[in-house]
């Protein structure tokens, strides 16, 4: 089912294009991938509610076919691409059903393979003429942009917090983004992180840090219903 992948997109140097197919290739060979290689085909599955609920599909076979067109021009619109396999899963399916224990069991795998193959923010530059490209590396970082590795520290120290402390941090997002929050369903909410600016996401991350530090509580004593993603998480509203 993996295919081969030519025409390495155009937008990003061939060694990151190598790791990228390491690391899809990786993550196909594992044996719990089998619903995340291709589209969802919820019609024949009976799941007429999908396309209601996921508003953007995607999958590993999608993933290959746009780097192959040469669609992507950064390391990290390739991350967030396959990222969203596991996201869509974990919004549409319940966190006790098998399913949903896959796509955790493939995200971690995912982190595994892209630290082991050391793919970082900094590898996902766009290819430019060489002083162009020594000009880029002298400005550093553009300073409006979230880098790839803050929204996951971000994410991960979400998954600490109390109740409380979740509750002020979606306040917050309502108050100084409100364009970043949308409604589920009655009882849920959904955050897109990458609908946050970089001075709303350091405030945010400020707010963050002072509740972890306040209101840490026992895992048994958390939110059930709450669902940390990594580029989305998924409250239960009050």
């Amino acid at each position: 089912n993996s295919g081969k992948m030519a025409a390495p997109a155009k937008g990003l140097k061939k060694e990151v294009v190598q790791k990228i197919k390491s690391l899809i290739s990786a993550l196909e060979s594992d044996g719990q991938s089998g619903p995340f290689r291709e589209p969802v085909n919820y019609i024949e599955l009976g799941l007429l509610d999908y396309p209601e609920i996921v508003k953007h599909p995607m999958d590993l076979s999608t993933v290959k076919n746009k780097l192959r067109k040469a669609k992507y021009n950064t390391l990290e619109e390739v991350m967030a691409d396959i990222q969203q396999c596991w996201e869509n899963c974990k919004l549409y399916n319940m966190p006790e059903s098998d399913i949903y224990k896959m796509a955790d069991h493939m995200e971690k795998l995912c982190k595994k393979t892209i630290a082991k193959l050391k793919i970082n923010a900094k590898d996902g530059k766009v290819k430019r003429d060489k002083e162009e490209s020594d000009e880029d590396d002298d400005m550093g970082a553009d300073p409006s942009m979230v880098p790839f590795e803050e929204k996951v520290k971000f994410t991960e120290k979400v998954r600490k917090l109390a109740p409380e402390g979740l509750t002020q941090l979606v306040k917050m997002v309502e108050d100084l983004c409100p364009t970043a929050v949308t409604d589920i369903d009655s009882k849920r909410l959904q955050i897109k992180l990458d609908d946050i600016d970089k001075e709303t996401f350091d405030k945010l991350s400020d707010l963050l840090q002072h509740q972890i530090q306040e209101d840490l509580e026992p895992p048994n004593k958390r939110m059930k219903a709450k669902q940390i993603l990594l580029w989305k998480f998924i409250c239960q509203k009050k």
